[in-house]
């Protein structure tokens, strides 16, 4: 009984901290390779990269949640990384500001893009 009761737990905070992301826009910079500000769309289960200045889709990933870290694989786009690879950031909301941090990545080119520079969540 103790480990479905656990069990159950890890669930609903895993379903919590995916609902935080689900269906949210946010602004930012991303290094590629000068700062350009760009939109970070998470749907329920896909992340799109766009441009902010076009609103031009960059790259398409899908992605999941596991308490603080969120796991990215390419679907598509524009990068020089490979679709199939992964990377994994470590996130934290704090009011209206996203806070990533790049915990490991298939592709290096892609992990030099992150700055330390929270985004801003979009409202619409």
């Amino acid at each position: 009984m103790k480990r479905l009761v656990t069990l159950m737990l890890f669930m609903f905070v895993g379903v919590l901290a995916h609902a935080q992301l689900a269906n949210t826009r946010w602004t930012g910079n991303l290094t590629v390779p000068e700062a350009t500000p760009m939109y970070l769309n998470f749907k329920t289960d896909v992340f799109e990269v766009s441009l902010a200045e076009s609103n031009e889709l960059v790259e398409t990933m899908t992605y999941k949640i596991s308490g603080d870290t969120i796991i990215l694989k390419k679907t598509s786009g524009s990068s020089v990384c490979p679709e199939g690879s992964t990377f994994t950031l470590k996130y934290a909301i704090q009011g209206e500001q996203l806070l990533l941090t790049p915990l490991s990545d298939d592709c290096p080119e892609r992990a030099g893009a992150w700055t330390k520079e929270p985004f801003t969540k979009v409202k619409e």
